[in-house]
Formats: structure tokens, C-alpha cells, sequence
């Protein structure tokens, strides 16, 4: 192979007060996004690299969210039609939710547009409900649910009982739950359950999770099928 750009790399985000929790997807169309949280501003900024290597405002980046609370555990994924979906946990509502946001570049005007709220709105609640929510993660699965972009598929560990469980929910490209509000409860048995991770196809979603239920850091799974 050949580097396609200079040898000492391309920059991406390069300011003051330095920049983490870096993330990066397809945009299935030869692009990329990536995501990442500005230390200084305590915001998530992205750019948008297209199929012939266009960056937008390289060694900036563009603000996706003006919200002046927490976001932490960013987990982003392509979402068909050279977007990208994004969740996170979020603290403006007293403790931890979980939040999300849709996004599209647009070369032509330099910019990438949140298309679940508005900039200043600063994403969509998934899950609100009582207690703290976290470490949420996202996959894509084309062709399922009726939505002809394709459902994004969301998990994370929710503690609104007495224990940490698992819950879910499934999004249409609108931002639109497929399931209840507040999610599908994955796994609720007795002890922790943490840590989910979730893949997804037409035909259903597999999770898997860390699980105490014996005292014992053991992994367990579960397959959702669309129609639950």
C-alpha cells in the first residue's frame, strides 16, 4: 500500500486544550466520520472526511451540540444515506440519561447538519427514566422495520430498579422509537448487568453483556427479533 497523504499525517483537530474520546465510523459511501470531545469547550465536535478525501474544516472541526452538561461514553455508527447516528450518556436533566443525535455533511456548504434536533437542542432523549443510564453503544441494521434507510440500534446499562440492567431501543430514521418509551428491558434478572454491546441485521439484534448475577464477572447474550 501507499500513504495517500503527507507522511507526518493529516489534521484533523489541532487546538489548544487538546481534545479525547475519539471515535470514527463509515459513512457508507467511501467516507468518514469522526467525533470527538474538546477539553476546553467540554462540547463534541466531528468532521466528515468524503470519498475524495475532503475534510470538513480540518484542524477544527464543527460543533454538533451547544449543551454545557456532561456527555460521556460517545458511541457513533453509520446510518444509511451517508449518515451517521450517535449516542451518549447525558446529565442535563439531574442524572444520567441517555441521549442521541443524527448527522449528515454537506460539502457543498462546508457544514454537517443534525437532522433528530436542532444545534442548539442538543440531541434527542432515548431513555429518561428514573435513575442513572450509561454506557451506551449503537449499531445499524439495513432494511428491517419498514424504514427503507435502516433502523439504528441502541443498548445500554440502565439502573432505574434496584440493580444495573439492560435495556434497548431500536430507531427509525426519523428518530422515532420502534419499541416503548424509555426502551425494551433486555436483561433485569437479580445482580449487575453492564457494559452491553449489540450488533444488528434485518432479521433481529444479538446483545451481549458482563453479568454478576453469580458473584462472577460472566458474559451472557440475548437475541431480539424485530417483531418483539
Amino acid at each position: 500500500g501507499s500513504l495517500v497523504w503527507p507522511i507526518d499525517g493529516q489534521p484533523i483537530a489541532v487546538k489548544p486544550g487538546g481534545q479525547k474520546s475519539l471515535n470514527m465510523c463509515s459513512d457508507g459511501e467511501g467516507g468518514v466520520y469522526i467525533i470527538w470531545k474538546d477539553i476546553v469547550e467540554a462540547m463534541i465536535y466531528g468532521t466528515h472526511i468524503s470519498f475524495e478525501d475532503e475534510i470538513l474544516e480540518s484542524g477544527e472541526g464543527i460543533p454538533l451540540m451547544s449543551s454545557s452538561t456532561h456527555e460521556s461514553s460517545v458511541s457513533l455508527e453509520t446510518a444509511g444515506n451517508g449518515e451517521a447516528a450517535m449516542v451518549w450518556s447525558d446529565d442535563r436533566d439531574g442524572d444520567m440519561n441517555i441521549y442521541g443525535q443524527r448527522i449528515k455533511a454537506d460539502h457543498d456548504e462546508g457544514t454537517i447538519s443534525t437532522l433528530w434536533s436542532s444545534f442548539e437542542e442538543g440531541g434527542k432523549v432515548i431513555c429518561n427514566a428514573i435513575g442513572d443510564q450509561g454506557s451506551p453503544k449503537i449499531t445499524y441494521a439495513y432494511g428491517c422495520c419498514g424504514d427503507q434507510l435502516g433502523i439504528t440500534v441502541a443498548v445500554w446499562q440502565d439502573f432505574r430498579n434496584e440493580s444495573k440492567d439492560i435495556y434497548m431501543q431500536y430507531l427509525y430514521s426519523d428518530g422515532l422509537p420502534f419499541f416503548e418509551e424509555n426502551g425494551l428491558e433486555v436483561c433485569g434478572i437479580i445482580g449487575d448487568q453492564t457494559k452491553p454491546r449489540v450488533k444488528a441485521d434485518a432479521s433481529g439484534a444479538y446483545v451481549v453483556w458482563y453479568d454478576d448475577r453469580s458473584n462472577n464477572d460472566d458474559i451472557y447474550a440475548q437475541k431480539i427479533l424485530m417483531s418483539a
